[in-house]
């Protein structure tokens, strides 16, 4: 795979970094492949997503958002651009939108408003960020 490095303009990771062993090494090795400037777009379930935390109080699991059979690691904002600044990347965006239940409303501006509130808290249901190598 050496003839790839450096060969990509974009790289994704939709609902996986919480699934790998070592997520620095990971964001690490596909920097490599990654042109200078290359962007990587990462979103993860969200640590603080409000629900969660009442459900971590609860004692219950109704969103499945914390399984210890499949997520071996849990971000929230903070913690994954510790992981994509260790890995080499700057970052260029982060966000934690609202659960995507509240965009279905019928008023478009309630969501923009949601993903404001949950963004601005830290709460929404999942961590995006958007980083350059």
């Amino acid at each position: 795979m050496n003839g790839w490095s450096g060969s990509f303009d974009v790289a994704t990771m939709i609902q996986t970094l919480e699934h790998v062993g070592e997520p620095v090494a990971t964001l690490g090795g596909i920097k490599r492949f990654l042109k200078p400037r290359g962007l990587l777009y990462v979103d993860v379930p969200n640590y603080n997503f409000l629900l969660s935390r009442v459900e971590r109080i609860l004692r219950t699991n109704v969103t499945h958002h914390w399984d210890p059979t499949a997520h071996l690691y849990y971000f929230t904002r903070r913690t994954l651009g510790l992981v994509a600044k260790a890995a080499g990347f700057r970052l260029l965006e982060m966000t934690t939108p609202a659960p995507s239940i509240l965009h279905k409303l019928p008023s478009p501006t309630f969501g923009k408003i949601a993903d404001e509130l949950f963004s601005r808290t830290g709460t929404g249901r999942i961590v995006r960020m958007l980083a350059s190598a």
